[in-house]
């Protein structure tokens, strides 16, 4: 239906469109610019007072629009605004989230690489500590083995004390150091000849023994140097060995022993 529908007679009797039709044709739901669109078609006479306020009406309208317009326009500028920061917030959350995930490839690795140095430390602990308790073991050892040197080593120098007592004894009685059963023919000795028996082949065994652990028959000591010079003067060639016992007298044949 047309706004002219709303045209009312006036008092000359003809139809008009004037300020009490407008309100009806806004009260019906048409625009102030449609009901100015209307009047300026011609298509009926309006009153001055319908066609004012269709115009204001009309200029309103439009300036709302655009005013809507504008703030349509900001708002979808705003808003593109919004957007691009958005996607700058999205793109550094993005790559936030990359440095993360790189962060935690590393924290991973070293993780691991701790796991794996104190499964090393662990493991070297431990080689340490049986390392200590070969060393404690070894040390024990040696402390051992040094008690059993000494002890042989006392033992070796008891023989040898021994050995030398022994000889010494025999050199100052005149016999020859033959082991523990030689005898000494005084016979012999008067007629100029040193004779002697050898004992068995034990006691020849254990004088062999105690040498060879300590050393007694070496050229060492005061005691064994008389030995040796003593017995280099009897095997020495003489041209009257026994020129003392033959006169009878003893002092001197000692005396060119044991001199």
């Amino acid at each position: 239906m047309s706004i002219g529908r709303f045209g009312r007679n006036w008092n000359d009797g003809q139809i008009g469109f004037g300020s009490e039709s407008y309100s009806d044709a806004i009260n019906a739901g048409y625009s102030a610019s449609e009901i100015n669109d209307f009047i300026n078609s011609g298509s009926m006479r309006a009153g001055r007072r319908a066609t004012d306020m269709a115009s204001a009406g009309a200029t309103a309208q439009r300036q709302a629009a655009s005013n809507y317009q504008a703030q349509v326009n900001a708002a979808n500028a705003k808003n593109a605004a919004y957007e691009s920061r958005i996607n700058d917030y999205q793109n550094q959350i993005n790559s936030f989230n990359a440095e993360r995930s790189g962060y935690q490839s590393r924290i991973s690795d070293f993780t691991n690489q701790v796991s794996n140095l104190s499964n090393q430390y662990q493991s070297a602990l431990t080689q340490s500590q049986e390392y200590q308790r070969e060393a404690s073991d070894w040390q024990d050892q040696f402390k051992d083995k040094s008690a059993e040197y000494e002890v042989a080593r006392g033992e070796a120098d008891r023989y040898r004390n021994e050995a030398v007592g022994q000889q010494l004894r025999a050199m100052k009685s005149g016999a020859t150091t033959g082991g523990a059963n030689s005898t000494t023919q005084r016979g012999g000795l008067a007629g100029g000849r040193s004779q002697y028996q050898r004992g068995s082949n034990d006691d020849i065994d254990v004088e062999k023994n105690i040498s060879a652990e300590s050393g007694a028959l070496s050229n060492k000591g005061a005691a064994v140097k008389k030995m040796n010079t003593s017995q280099r003067r009897q095997t020495a060639p003489q041209g009257r060995p026994n020129q003392g016992l033959a006169s009878g007298s003893t002092n001197g044949y000692y005396a060119s022993r044991f001199g």
